[in-house]
């Protein structure tokens, strides 16, 4: 069995959706598809990170809080975030608003690739621009920048 579809059974991953789901309207699908099961093998390579190092990650109750806000900041910072309109009059306080994400969904298997990102952070952030240009992000010395400052942000 692929270490992804192990990932994505395993409780505290659930878990970790779970709070996701809570805090911003993302619709999430169980299907993976199949390119996403090497390239998970791939970037915990490329991350110098093991299978068993992320599920440490999970393990650790107190991490789960962390890694679903770590999670959920990415998705607004990067994703981009519509607003649920309200009539004049009838707007909810800023907390009490959902937050659309994705309209047509995301693989259940997203949050393990934030997993690996999360991980690497944790153990040594200096690996953090190693790991982004080998899988290859755009403007990678922007990025890790800015994942740095959001993993900074939730572990504070």
């Amino acid at each position: 069995m692929h270490n992804l579809l192990k990932l994505i059974e395993i409780n505290d991953y659930r878990c970790v959706l779970l709070k996701i789901k809570n805090k911003i309207k993302i619709n999430v699908k169980e299907e993976i598809h199949s390119i996403y099961l090497n390239k998970f093998d791939e970037s915990m390579v490329k991350a110098k990170i093991s299978f068993e190092d992320i599920i440490l990650l999970l393990e650790t109750n107190s991490e789960l809080e962390k890694i679903s806000n770590y999670v959920v900041k990415k998705l607004i910072k990067y994703d981009g975030c519509n607003e649920q309109e309200y009539p004049d009059g009838e707007e909810p306080d800023e907390d009490e608003k959902d937050i659309i994400i994705s309209d047509d969904g995301y693989s259940v298997a997203f949050l393990a690739f934030h997993l690996i990102e999360y991980c690497v952070l944790k153990q040594n952030k200096n690996e953090i621009d190693n790991y982004v240009k080998a899988i290859r992000i755009p403007n990678a010395k922007k990025y890790s920048k800015e994942v740095t400052e959001i993993f900074d942000e939730v572990n504070i």
